[in-house]
């Protein structure tokens, strides 16, 4: 498993694109960049800013895509914008009343631009995820749990917990390096319907990595939110080795009448077989790989560890549905530049597939258009850029001499020879 945004993030700027002499030529500075000293237009001399604007489908002044600027409106960071002829992007969220013209909160950026860190984007996923593809007998995003439940039982309606202004629910800490536990459903126990607003948050940052608000309509019984995307909890984390994690909920927010139904079991005690063997058998299955304990913490110092109360009797109304699988993130981010050569290619033919598919009739664009076409699908050059993106996925290889070993190849039992190599 890879984390998609995270490895977004470290691997932008890997390869650049070179812009042109043209004044007119505004492509976002940190587009240019080139960590590894690859360039996009280096595949090829067809691949320029002249020929992708006579070339785009819609055409360069086609702004139909972008959110119309307006002084109401509240924009997020990252939003884009169009003003007139000019695109802007948000640099902070509640962006709102200020003037396109007003630097600390809006950085133009260009039509082009955004076409090229698009199809950047996709690039890399498609050499990461071609990677991974062949590399799975070797370990790569093994799933060393599946589905697995903190918990196997409801609570009694009458055993509810009185709030008391805290933050209440589950530490979780995966125990090695190169795990990563993938949150997928959330259950909620409580004495009265309305929304619960479930948080999950690092505690080496004050802000939630996720709200999740569960309209729960299921009085006295357990329900589960299924979440629309997956939360990834791994054991690297924004350069924090061995993070720990809280998914919980303030009980000040909930709805006024609403308490939490309690489970009365120590979480992750499962080695009472005789007084509970099928909850043994659970706690087994994700217990050697994830640390979970029930604690409450003071709402305003999540990041004290040292104030936290840790419970040996409740669920604070709660329960987990997870996976944990090996994460092999941190290593593709340490070991990035083997990778840049693929993603200059892959983003070419990204490129390049723009001109060739063109549907614009100008002579400029069907010049392009042509000879882009010819480029990638005469097969015979051994210069096709099908043929060396191939070349260059296969001589990728990653060094994951100190993976753990819960994540290496299983060993042949006959001969004793490792299976399967990165």
């Amino acid at each position: 498993m890879i984390l998609s945004e995270r490895i977004f993030s470290e691997l932008a700027g890997l390869v650049g694109y070179r812009s042109s002499f043209d004044k007119e030529d505004t492509i976002d500075t940190d587009i240019q960049a080139s960590e590894s000293g690859l360039l996009v237009n280096g595949v090829h001399a067809l691949i320029n800013s002249g020929n992708l604007l006579a070339t785009l489908a819609d055409g360069p002044q086609n702004f139909i895509a972008f959110t119309a600027y307006d002084l109401q409106t509240t924009f997020a960071k990252g939003t884009i914008v169009k003003s007139g002829d000019k695109l802007y992007t948000s640099l902070q969220d509640n962006n709102q009343s200020h003037p396109v013209s007003d630097d600390t909160w809006w950085k133009p950026t260009s039509l082009l631009s955004q076409v090229l860190r698009r199809t950047y984007r996709d690039a890399v996923t498609t050499v990461l995820n071609s990677f991974l593809d062949t590399k799975k007998e070797a370990g790569a995003g093994k799933e060393l749990l599946s589905s697995g439940m903190l918990l196997n039982e409801n609570g009694r309606l009458p055993d509810q917990i009185e709030k008391n202004g805290r933050f209440v629910g589950f530490l979780i800490r995966p125990r090695e390096t190169d795990l990563a536990v993938v949150l997928r459903r959330v259950g909620v126990q409580f004495s009265a319907n309305g929304t619960i607003p479930i948080k999950i948050y690092r505690i080496t940052s004050d802000e939630p990595l996720q709200s999740i608000p569960v309209n729960y309509q299921h009085q006295g019984k357990f329900f589960y939110d299924s979440l629309s995307s997956p939360v990834s909890l791994p054991y690297w984390s924004e350069n924090v080795m061995g993070e720990t994690y809280l998914v919980g909920y303030d009980e000040n927010d909930l709805p006024e009448e609403a308490r939490a139904v309690r489970v009365a079991h120590t979480i992750g005690k499962g080695n009472c077989w005789g007084c509970n063997p099928a909850y043994a058998t659970i706690v087994g299955k994700w217990s050697p790989y994830v640390e979970v304990k029930a604690i409450s913490a003071p709402a305003n110092a999540l990041g004290d560890e040292e104030g936290y109360t840790y419970h040996t009797d409740t669920n604070f109304g709660l329960n987990l549905v997870f996976d944990v699988v090996c994460d092999v993130t941190e290593r593709v981010i340490q070991q990035r530049n083997i990778f840049a050569r693929a993603i200059q290619l892959q983003w070419a033919i990204g490129l390049l597939e723009i001109m060739a598919a063109s549907t614009r009739v100008n002579q400029a664009g069907n010049v392009a258009e042509v000879k882009a076409y010819n480029y990638l699908y005469e097969f015979q050059n051994p210069q096709n850029p099908h043929t060396l993106l191939k070349q260059a996925m296969k001589s990728l290889n990653l060094d994951l001499s100190d993976l753990n070993e819960t994540c290496l190849p299983c060993k042949d039992a006959n001969t004793g020879i490792e299976i399967g190599a990165w």
